[in-house]
């Protein structure tokens, strides 16, 4: 029974880590799609310069700070909102 156990705590760390490895730009826009409530495919990620990066859709935008995620780097990026949503001004 107790291999049982370590074969399924196993899978289930290598199935989180597969998970982890996703670079900056994926991790903003799934964090964007919560923050601003607005489905991922309507959501415009850019690099703003440095390790920064704005999500811009439905009509809000919010900047996120990311550090890791890189070529090579397994464990993915970690991102984390430097703004509060801000809500588009009209031209």
């Amino acid at each position: 029974m107790k291999s049982l156990a370590a074969a399924i705590f196993l899978a289930s760390v290598v199935a989180s880590a597969g998970c982890a490895s996703a670079p900056p730009q994926a991790v903003v826009r799934a964090h964007a799609a919560n923050d601003l409530a607005c489905p991922g495919p309507r959501l415009d990620v850019r690099g703003i310069g440095g390790t920064s990066f704005a999500a811009i859709g439905c009509g809000l935008s919010a900047v996120y700070s990311c550090s890791g995620g890189g070529e090579g780097d397994p464990f993915g990026a970690s991102c984390t909102r430097v703004t509060g949503v801000t809500e588009l001004q009209a031209p």
